[in-house]
C-alpha cells in the first residue's frame, strides 16, 4: 500500500492588514502546503506570495474605499484567498450571497459571500479544498440572513462529494448553523478547543466561541489539528489533510 504524506493546511481570518508583521513570519515558520485566508486585501497578496513563495487565487466579497465605523482601512478589494505551493489544477468560485460585484463595506452584513475552491495535486492525489467567510450575526446567535445564506451555501457544497472546508463560519460550534454543516461534514477540531477567538487581539475580548472550522467529507480526513493564537483577532487553525485509506 502506497503511503501518502499528509498535506499541511492553515486557515486564518487575518483582519485585513493589521497583523501582517505577525502573520507572515508565523506562516514562514510553519511552512504549510496550503493557506486559506479570510478578510484579506487583494493588494497584500503580492507580499504573501513573494514572502511565502506560493501561488495565490483570490475571490473578493466586497471593497473598502470609504471611512467606516470599524476603522477598516480603505485598501480596496477584500475577500478570501487560497495560497498553494503548486499551481491549482482547478479554481472555482461560488457566490452564495450577492453576485461578486464588490459592494462597499459599511457593516459586517453589507458584503457578498463566496465559496472559493481549488483542487491541487499532492503526491499523486487530488485534494479539493475550499474556504469561505460565512455571514456574520450578532453575538454568534443564528439569524434569518444566516439561514437563507446557509441554504445557498449547502447547495454549493453538495456539488463536491469530497471536500476539505475551512474558514470563519461566524457560527459557534454547538449552535444551529454550525450543526447544519455537520449534515455533510465531519468536524476535526479537537473537542477540548473551546474558542478560536484571540482574547488579546479581538475587540470583544475573551469570547468562548469556536467559529473557525476545519471540516472534511468523503475520502479525506484531518489529523494533528490545533489552534495557534497571537496572530490576529482569530486564531489560526493548523492541520494535516490525508486521504482516508
Amino acid at each position: 500500500m502506497r503511503v501518502v504524506d499528509p498535506l499541511k493546511l492553515i486557515s486564518l481570518n487575518i483582519e485585513g492588514s493589521k497583523h501582517l508583521d505577525r502573520i507572515i513570519p508565523f506562516l514562514q515558520s510553519e511552512r504549510p502546503d496550503v493557506i486559506c485566508l479570510q478578510e484579506v486585501f487583494e493588494k497584500d497578496l503580492v507580499e504573501f506570495s513573494t514572502q511565502l513563495a506560493m501561488e495565490c487565487v483570490f475571490a473578493p466579497y466586497g471593497k473598502v474605499t470609504t471611512p467606516n465605523r470599524y476603522n477598516i482601512p480603505n485598501n480596496g478589494p477584500w475577500g478570501v484567498a487560497l495560497l498553494t505551493k503548486k499551481t491549482p489544477d482547478t479554481v472555482e468560485t461560488h457566490y452564495y450571497k450577492g453576485a461578486g460585484d464588490m459592494p462597499e463595506f459599511s457593516t459586517p452584513t453589507s458584503v457578498d459571500r463566496v465559496l472559493l475552491t481549488v483542487q491541487i495535486s499532492h503526491q499523486g492525489c487530488a485534494y479539493p479544498i475550499a474556504t469561505t467567510h460565512f455571514t456574520w450575526s450578532s453575538g454568534g446567535e443564528p439569524s434569518e440572513e444566516q439561514r437563507q445564506d446557509l441554504d445557498a451555501l449547502l447547495s454549493c457544497l453538495e456539488q463536491y462529494p469530497d471536500l476539505v472546508l475551512c474558514g470563519d463560519l461566524n457560527a459557534p460550534r454547538g449552535g444551529e448553523i454550525f450543526d447544519m454543516f455537520l449534515q455533510q461534514f465531519h468536524d476535526y477540531l479537537p473537542s477540548e478547543i473551546t474558542t478560536t477567538i484571540d482574547k488579546d487581539l479581538h475587540y470583544a475580548g475573551d469570547l468562548q466561541l469556536v467559529v473557525d472550522a476545519l471540516l472534511c467529507k468523503g475520502t479525506y480526513s484531518a489529523q494533528n489539528v490545533r489552534v495557534v493564537g497571537g496572530m490576529s483577532d482569530h486564531m489560526a487553525v493548523v492541520g494535516e489533510i490525508a486521504p482516508t485509506l
